[in-house]
């Protein structure tokens, strides 16, 4: 016999760990011969992902671009998002906070950025709301050296 059991994702995702997966356990006792039968199942759960983009050169000491963007995949509205970015050598640690993103809405957040170190760079992007984290994005950015005059 075949059960259905719905988990509602206000059920769980609170409790969401940096895995994000739910593990399920499920027992049962055969009247007959009185067997017990032990099963386990584990889901990972695709979590959403932060895109970062960037406008402009990539030069040491321009002006350059950087957009964080995020869609809301759940039918519930997101509470108090916090989106933190960081690119060492690009810019200094920084954080927006959203009051709210609805379901299936996307937010965009840019910033403008003046590198000072040039090389293979990275930015990093995070993100954390009441009901939903370890959200995270990054991009691989090569900043150029300044033309000598």
């Amino acid at each position: 016999k075949k059960e259905a059991v719905l988990i509602q994702a206000g059920e769980y995702m609170g409790q969401l760990l940096e895995q994000a997966s739910l593990h399920f356990f499920v027992t049962a006792r055969i009247n007959e011969t009185r067997d017990v039968l032990a099963k386990q199942k584990s889901t990972v759960l695709t979590i959403p992902e932060l895109i970062i983009k960037v406008r402009g050169a990539q030069v040491v000491g321009s002006d350059m671009i950087v957009t964080v963007e995020f869609t809301n995949p759940l039918k519930e509205t997101l509470r108090n998002v916090w989106i933190h970015l960081d690119g060492p050598g690009i810019t200094r640690p920084m954080r927006k906070m959203f009051r709210e993103i609805r379901p299936s809405s996307t937010m965009q957040w840019e910033e403008v950025c003046r590198p000072w170190v040039s090389g293979p760079r990275k930015l990093i992007a995070s993100m954390s709301s009441d009901s939903l984290r370890h959200v995270y994005g990054e991009l691989d950015v090569q900043i150029q050296r300044r033309p000598s005059v």
